[in-house]
């Protein structure tokens, strides 16, 4: 009986180990490369649908496929669920294809596009996917142009990790550029230093209606903790209230900084708001 015994129990770890491999394999299931073709070759409109739809929904393995059927396939339909795919995979690698797709010839293909877009840079972008041709030519333009500034300023790979962007202000050419969150309040600006300190300064950025709408945003001022602008050498007057962490705040374009809740903190803070007159101000983040 013993030997009997020992060959059941060989031959249930063999079928287990099988059956284990098979299921990593996927199987009980097409694979990517049967569902591209699928989605590509089959005879019905409903089966070619279908396939995309299910290619787009079987992971990473699916990307590259996902990425020749977009550009393959004559089916609108088809394309959508293949750019919804890339989207809902953050493949941020295939984020030029989806910006060509910006100007594909199907409504429903450009609004997914628009999309998949959106989420991977965390922005809305507004992009009129039923609007006429030069207006959609020149969003796709703009989107392109973005997607072009994030690469270079390393800022895509922050995104694709997860980061959080917030505004910087650059105390050399007075303009707003990008930077991950959890960096330090005064970091270096693509302008260079600025009196041998950092020009990039973290900005409270507000709008009196749309912060998409960029000729809306302005910035209230600067902000830093204390420590921070003591550290790069920043002229800060006045006396600091008594809080464990200290803030200071700066007027753009200026560079003497003054403690939060002061008086002279409280000032610049009520110009912020009065901008906007009886309204009060939106605060903006990139994105938003």
């Amino acid at each position: 009986m013993r030997p009997l015994y020992m060959v059941a129990v060989v031959l249930g770890v063999l079928v287990a180990v099988f059956y284990g491999w098979r299921l990593l394999q996927g199987w009980g299931g097409p694979s990517p490369a049967t569902l591209a073709e699928r989605a590509l070759t089959a005879e019905s409109e409903a089966e070619r649908q279908q396939a995309a739809v299910d290619l787009a929904s079987a992971g990473q393995p699916a990307v590259e496929h996902l990425r020749r059927v977009l550009g393959a396939s004559e089916d609108a339909e088809v394309r959508a669920a293949c750019v919804q795919g890339l989207g809902d995979l953050r493949d941020y690698d295939s984020a030029d294809l989806l910006v060509d797709s910006l100007g594909d010839g199907s409504p429903l293909v450009r609004a997914r596009a628009a999309q998949a877009l959106g989420r991977l840079l965390r922005r809305d972008l507004r992009f009129p996917a039923d609007g006429s041709a030069p207006a959609r030519a020149k969003a796709q333009a703009a989107v392109r142009e973005t997607c072009a500034q994030l690469r270079v300023a390393g800022l895509m790979e922050q995104l694709q990790a997860g980061k959080t962007l917030a505004y910087y202000y650059d105390r050399n050419t007075k303009r707003l550029f990008e930077a991950p969150e959890d960096s330090e309040a005064l970091i270096d600006a693509p302008s260079g230093p600025f009196r041998g300190r950092p020009a990039g300064a973290l900005a409270s950025v507000f709008s009196c209606g749309d912060c998409g709408d960029s000729a809306q945003r302005y910035v209230g001022y600067l902000i830093a903790p204390e420590e921070v602008a003591q550290k790069h050498g920043e002229k800060i007057v006045g006396t600091p209230p008594d809080e464990e962490q200290r803030m200071v705040l700066c007027r753009p374009g200026e560079e003497r900084w003054v403690y939060l809740r002061t008086r002279e903190g409280d000032a610049i803070v009520t110009e912020a708001a009065r901008r906007c007159g009886d309204k009060s101000p939106v605060p903006c983040r990139p994105g938003w």
